[in-house]
This record gives C-alpha cells, structure tokens and sequence, in this order.
C-alpha cells in the first residue's frame, strides 16, 4: 500500500483478504506449525525459506500487525515486541554487547535511564548520557571506537524536548553509527524518524552473515531470529489484534490527542496559578522551531507543566482533579496526570532529574480525546483547590 496516505494505511495497511477470506484480521491462537517435510522444516530453521518455527519468535497475527508498523513508519520491517522496554533492550543488544558502549541523549523516560544506566551497566554495556543543549564537538568526546550506536525519543518523556532527528543522525553517521529513535509520542502519524536520517543495520545465525543474507532487513531479522527466540518477550495472538484494531483510528485520535493538548496548553499559560508551561507548539517553547520542523500535524498529547507553590502544591493539584486521573501511563482517551520526580523517574539521583529536565514541580498531562472545555474546566477547578 505504498502509495497510499499514512491514514489509509492505519485502516488497511498489511493485511489484504482474499476471496471469501475474514474481512478483518484474524486471531491465530496455535504455538505449534505442521510442515510437509524434514527438510522443508530445515531449511526454516537455516533461514533459506520464510514461515513460523516459534510462536515465542513470530506468529501470524503479529506478522500482519508488524507489517503495517513497518508501512506506517516507513521501514523495511517490525518485530513487534510485549512491552516498549523489551523494545528498547533488544534494539540495543542487537548490535551491542559487553565491552561496549552508547551514546544517549539524557532527556528520555526515567524507566529507560534505568535499563541503561542501572540493568545494562550489570550486563557489560555502558551507557553515556548527552544533555541536548552540548555542542556536537562536546557530545563527540562521548564517541569512541567502542560505541555501536546514538539513542534518543522523538519527543523526551517527560521533558518534552524535541529530539533534532537530523543533527544526531548526522553525527551518528558521521562515526559509522546508527541512530536509534524511540518514537512513542509521536507515533509515525505525527512523525516518521526514518524520514529524517535515523536507521540501523548489522550481522551471527548458523553461519548466517545478516548483512550479506537479508541486505537492509539484517538489523530487523537479527534481532527477531537471536533475540526474540532467546528472550521470548513476545506478544500474545489477541494483542496483536487489538493493537491492530486501535491502529485503525489512532490517526483520528491523535488529531484530537494533539489539539486538546494545544489548547490545555495555552489555557495553562495564561493562567496565574501555574509557575510555566512546557508544549512543543506552543511559540514560548525552546524547541518550538524544531517542533514546527519534525511535527507538522501536532505535538502529541503530552503537556508538562509547574504548579505555583512547588512538590506539595502539584500534588495537590493532581488529587483535586475529578475528570483527569492519576496513572502512570500516557496516550489514554482518557485524559491523566503524573508527577514524574516521585513516580516514574524517583530512582534518578537530583543531577540525573537535572539532566533529564525534570523539576521537583513538575507535573505531567497526557491530554485525552474529551471535550477540551472540560478538561479545562477540571484543571480550572482543581488549581483553584491549591
């Protein structure tokens, strides 16, 4: 479906049915696969022919969901993973192992600084974090014949500053590495990290030479028929189904997910109980101009902000509000809030918080699909109860 817009592609990308066949993607629940011969099956586990040996290394269900991920950001193909840390882990180790190092950018989500600096560290691989405003010849001091690749989020979790995709593709280039992007914010409806210079490639299987057997695909399938296998952190059959299923409006979702969060945002900046607002589009942001550069169509739903009155007052914001909810996670319909110094980055130290553009005040906003009026209305409400 390659000529086809990113929002048709989110309705009926990858999965084509034939004659007859269910009109909506099905749900293979099987863990076992029946082969014609010995050496047919051979061949599957040699990589020469493609199919399913493992359901803890791909599925039919998945299969169909990763091939319209890779439509949707643009890639040559997805292995589709049980959780974003699973994500993250395997596509570090797939290139990285004990010995070696890379390079991240500082302003990413607390739980991913503690696989890397913390879990990873334990296992052989070292982490070393930029802070975005380093020139490039500082953050080059970083880089050594050691280092296998640059990782940074399209839009940082929870600082919000706007990853300039270019610049550090670039730089990762320029060195003869990849540049790893996680692009959960923003997902590939408001950007497409690929677009802007970020990849990856390399190559051990039975002999096989990745780069040599799979050509550009060597990253993905090493990190599917090594990892994964090893691992096991796949998905069930239903939740490939089900993520499929919210793929289909996810661009409708997220047009409303970004203008809430717009006008939440200027509604918060104009208010006086509020010490300052961090939103991409909004123009007072720092990272306003690459915001209008990498996000065209919105900023995702992500809203950080500083409640007058510091750590005590933003928790008592958060406990006043009765549409919004207190949860851990982003991108709900449901609009919801967080404080990130006490919740999902309280294993960093006060310097890693720094670092990571987080302060003790800070509250986080995961604006949802509601009525924007009433949204407004319950922040208005509950800054008032401070």
């Amino acid at each position: 479906m390659s000529e086809y817009k990113i929002e048709t592609k989110c309705v009926q990308g990858a999965y084509e049915p034939g004659n007859g066949e269910p009109r909506v993607m099905p749900i293979y629940q099987s863990t076992t696969y029946k082969y014609e011969s010995a050496d047919h099956l051979g061949k599957l586990f040699d990589l020469k022919v493609p199919g399913h040996m493992y359901s803890r290394i791909s599925n039919p269900s998945l299969d169909i969901l990763e091939k319209k991920i890779a439509e949707l950001e643009g890639g040559v193909g997805a292995m589709f993973t049980s959780s974003g840390q699973a994500a993250n882990l395997m596509a570090v180790l797939n290139i990285t192992s004990s010995g070696q190092n890379i390079v991240s950018l500082s302003s990413i989500y607390g739980g991913t600084i503690n696989l890397f600096a913390v879990t990873m560290k334990r296992m052989g691989v070292e982490v070393r974090f930029i802070t975005p405003d380093m020139s490039d010849e500082e953050a080059e001091k970083y880089i050594d014949e050691n280092t296998r690749l640059v990782f940074g989020e399209t839009i940082a979790n929870p600082a919000l500053n706007v990853l300039d995709i270019e610049r550090y593709a670039k730089l990762a280039h320029k060195h003869g590495l990849p540049l790893v992007v996680d692009n959960t914010f923003a997902t590939p409806v408001l950007c497409r990290p690929f677009e802007y210079g970020a990849d990856i490639v390399d190559e051990s299987y039975h002999g096989v030479v990745y780069t040599k057997d799979f050509g550009k695909a060597a990253y993905i399938t090493k990190a599917r028929v090594q990892l994964m296998r090893d691992f096991g952190a796949i998905p069930t059959a239903i939740s490939a189904f089900m993520i499929n299923t919210s793929l289909e409006t996810l661009h409708l979702r997220m047009e409303r997910h970004c203008e809430n969060a717009l006008k939440v945002a200027r509604f918060l900046e104009s208010h006086e109980g509020v010490s300052w607002v961090n939103y991409p589009l909004l123009e007072s942001s720092p990272d306003y101009e690459l915001a209008r550069k990498y996000l065209k169509k919105g900023a995702s739903g992500v809203i950080s902000f500083g409640v007058k009155g510091g750590r005590q007052a933003a928790v008592k914001f958060m406990d006043s509000l009765k549409l919004a909810a207190i949860v851990v996670h982003v991108a709900d319909a449901r609009t919801s809030v967080l404080h990130p110094a006490s919740t999902t980055h309280r294993q960093l130290t006060d310097e890693q918080l720094i670092a990571a553009g987080i302060t003790p005040d800070l509250v986080r906003m995961s604006v949802g699909i509601e009525n924007a009026d009433d949204i407004i209305n319950d922040i208005k409400q509950a800054l008032e109860a401070v």
